[in-house]
C-alpha cells in the first residue's frame, strides 16, 4: 500500500529530519506494522481510500494490545510524519491517549 512512498520517505527522513539509525528503524517499522494492520483488517482498502476511521481503528488496537504509551507515542508520531510526507492528512486524530494527541496536534 505505501510501496511508493517507502523508498522517498526514507531519504527525506535520513537527509532532511536527519533521524539517528534507531530512530528511523523504528519508523520504518511503524509503519510497516500499520500497513500490516490495514491489509489484515481492510485487506481491499487502497491508500487513496485510507480514512481517518482507519487510522483511529489502529489506534485503538494499539492501546487494546497494551503497548507503552512511549511507543503509541512513537507510532502516532511516525505515522504522523509519513502522512505530512505524503500529503495525506490527519489533522486533529483524537485519539484515547493524551501523549498521543500532543503529538498529532499541531
Amino acid at each position: 500500500m505505501f510501496e511508493n512512498y517507502q523508498h522517498s520517505y526514507k531519504t527525506f527522513l535520513l537527509l532532511e529530519k536527519s533521524l539517528s539509525a534507531n530512530t528511523l528503524a523504528a519508523y520504518q517499522y511503524d509503519l510497516r506494522f500499520f500497513e500490516q494492520f490495514l491489509r489484515e483488517k481492510y485487506p481491499d482498502l487502497l491508500l487513496k481510500d485510507l480514512e481517518l476511521h482507519h487510522f483511529l481503528s489502529f489506534v485503538e488496537s494499539i492501546t487494546e494490545e497494551e503497548y507503552a504509551l512511549a511507543s503509541q507515542a512513537r507510532m502516532a508520531s511516525s505515522l504522523k510524519s509519513f502522512f505530512n510526507f505524503s500529503k495525506i492528512d490527519f489533522e486533529s486524530i483524537p485519539t484515547k491517549s493524551s501523549l498521543v494527541n500532543v503529538l498529532l496536534s499541531k
